[in-house]
């Protein structure tokens, strides 16, 4: 078989676990051969016929195939890698958004993405739900999620610019659904 994208994955594992030898031809190999054609199309009988050459000529090696950890380990790496990238986009999608719902909340942390500044947009997402908050159930949650190095006078701080917000008053809920939705993925 031809290794492309990742097709071959399921039909190669399957008949491996079936006790077949499997071949796995890189497609470079097969593509060559194509150019030996004078009608050069790619459909899958074609392709099934170029493959079929390639072996009946011998002349192919195969290609090596990483070991199962090595195949989990780049799988894995992909994974995160498209983690990284979605985080990357959504981090100045939720900045826009509380620029335009609560423009001064960036100012009262050091880190936007703290553990505490994500932690206070979780539970309470809205500026009028943190003015709103209980003085003590903010605190308990900003102490829990700086590890007790915020006061009293920070929690204070943020409920007064919560109450005193210079906000967009209209379609708030629209924002604030994006900004639930963000925070969910």
């Amino acid at each position: 078989m031809e290794a492309t994208g990742h097709y071959w994955y399921t039909i190669y594992s399957f008949l491996q676990a079936k006790g077949y030898t499997v071949y796995v031809i890189n497609p470079i190999q097969s593509d060559s051969l194509r150019s030996m054609y004078i009608r050069q199309t790619k459909n899958d009988s074609k392709d099934s016929f170029l493959i079929a050459e390639v072996i009946r000529f011998g002349q192919f090696t195969t290609t090596a195939l990483a070991y199962k950890n090595l195949l989990a380990m780049g799988q894995l790496c992909r994974y995160r890698d498209s983690v990284i990238t979605d985080r990357t986009q959504i981090k100045p999608r939720i900045n826009t958004i509380l620029e335009q719902i609560f423009p001064e909340y960036e100012k009262q942390f050091s880190d936007l993405w703290g553990s505490t500044s994500t932690g206070i947009l979780e539970t309470y997402i809205t500026p009028d739900k943190i003015a709103n908050a209980p003085v003590d159930e903010l605190y308990s949650l900003i102490k829990d999620k700086c590890h007790n190095k915020l006061t009293m006078k920070k929690t204070l701080s943020v409920k007064e610019a919560a109450t005193n917000t210079f906000c967009i008053k209209i379609a708030q809920n629209a924002f604030v659904f994006q900004l639930i939705q963000l925070f969910e993925r």
